[in-house]
């Protein structure tokens, strides 16, 4: 959960889905690991040249972010275009 809070809004359903959606091969993840631990990702739907991103942590300071940029770099290269909608 997050700092402070002692339940997850991640329920079985939406690992089920996510699972599914993965094998799919239309659920992603980009990880920072440091030692061994996992400290900082995200993860999101692709379909065709767009990505979905569903959520961002970080157990060291700017992890996600750094997760962020390394894959926004990755997708780039697989053609994917960059639009940030509010």
């Amino acid at each position: 959960g997050r700092k402070g809070q002692d339940a997850t809004w991640i329920t079985e359903e939406m690992k089920d889905a996510y699972t599914r959606l993965h094998v799919q091969g239309h659920a992603h993840s980009a990880e920072v690991w440091q030692g061994g631990e996992l400290v900082g990702g995200l993860y999101g739907i692709k379909m065709g040249k767009l990505f979905f991103g569903e959520s961002m942590f970080s157990k060291i300071s700017n992890a996600s972010k750094y997760a962020f940029i390394k894959y926004i770099l990755q997708l780039k290269t697989e053609g994917l275009v960059m639009e940030d909608q509010p």
